[in-house]
């Protein structure tokens, strides 16, 4: 498997690209359980999408008209092109990973917050190429990511190889990660979460995502809370034609009111970014499960 992984990443990009398309048609066509998962989210984004003012032509790629099918179609591909990417980003050099970037929207963002002196949490939501992401911020500023170890053995360890080799430093998702979190804060430093990942029981709570409840993490809004950091979102976008990437950093309306108001205003977020970029999220992950021992979700 290792040897594979080892071609995949060695591969041109716009091979690479190729490839991830149709491995997304493969994919959907043969995992049951990954296309019940993507159909399921996908129905409940056409539902929510019906009741909100459609983005602006700026948000399209050119030649593409913005219908659902057509994204649905897209969002396909854009699944099996971010299988791929992932052993170039986690067995490639730092330095050949940060080429990939080639264009980066916001960052004066992040040099405000830094030059406020205040520490920065990037929301980095399960779209685009989000591994990438830390290859860009470590190499400018000191970065401590959540990390939820795969299931797999493999693949825990490419990952987590490939991110410390990028200079990530990783912090458990657990009460000793949250105090790694809160002492790179309080250092001025940067911390990534993924704010659309499910969270195991007592660190989340039910709110509305696309119209559904999902199990939502508290750690993200909690954190917005304490005085001197600045709150992001942030994500990689995959370029046509594999031509790279370009990274975004978005700032946030103000998060404001109890734990609870805030995570809600959190998933409005990335609801708004999603609704802007559907084809690049990860509509296959599994985001409305219940976990073992969590209250059922309220009933609508």
């Amino acid at each position: 498997m290792l040897l594979i992984c080892k071609l995949i990443s060695r591969l041109p990009s716009v091979v690479l690209y190729a490839m991830g398309g149709a491995l997304g048609w493969v994919v959907y066509l043969l995992s049951p359980s990954y296309r019940r998962h993507f159909d399921g989210n996908w129905a409940l984004f056409a539902d929510w999408k019906t009741g909100q003012a459609m983005p602006t032509q700026q948000t399209r790629r050119p030649g593409v008209p913005l219908t659902l099918s057509t994204e649905r179609q897209a969002a396909i591909r854009e699944a099996g092109r971010q299988i791929l990417e992932l052993p170039r980003v986690w067995l490639r050099s730092p330095e050949e990973n940060y080429r990939l970037i080639q264009k980066v929207k916001g960052w004066e963002q992040m040099e405000r917050a830094r030059a406020n002196g205040d520490g920065v949490m990037l929301l980095t939501p399960h779209m685009g190429c989000f591994e990438l992401i830390g290859v860009y911020v470590s190499a400018h500023m000191p970065m401590t990511c959540l990390f939820r170890p795969a299931r797999q053995a493999f693949t825990r360890e490419l990952m987590q190889s490939g991110r410390e080799r990028s200079g990530i430093r990783l912090a458990p998702a657990n009460l000793s990660g949250v105090r790694t979190l809160m002492r790179a804060l309080n250092n001025r430093e940067v911390i990534g979460i993924l704010p659309d990942q499910t969270p195991q029981v007592g660190e989340g709570q039910w709110a509305a995502f696309f119209g559904r409840s999902a199990w939502s993490m508290t750690l993200a809004a909690r954190l917005s809370a304490v005085s001197g950091v600045t709150t992001l979102l942030t994500w990689c976008e995959r370029l046509p034609r594999g031509e790279g990437y370009c990274l975004h950093f978005i700032p946030l309306s103000p998060l404001k009111g109890s734990t609870p108001e805030r995570v809600q205003q959190i998933n409005a977020a990335v609801e708004q970014l999603v609704a802007e970029h559907p084809a690049q999220y990860l509509w296959g992950y599994n985001r409305y499960k219940r976990p073992r021992g969590a209250p059922p979700p309220p009933v609508s």
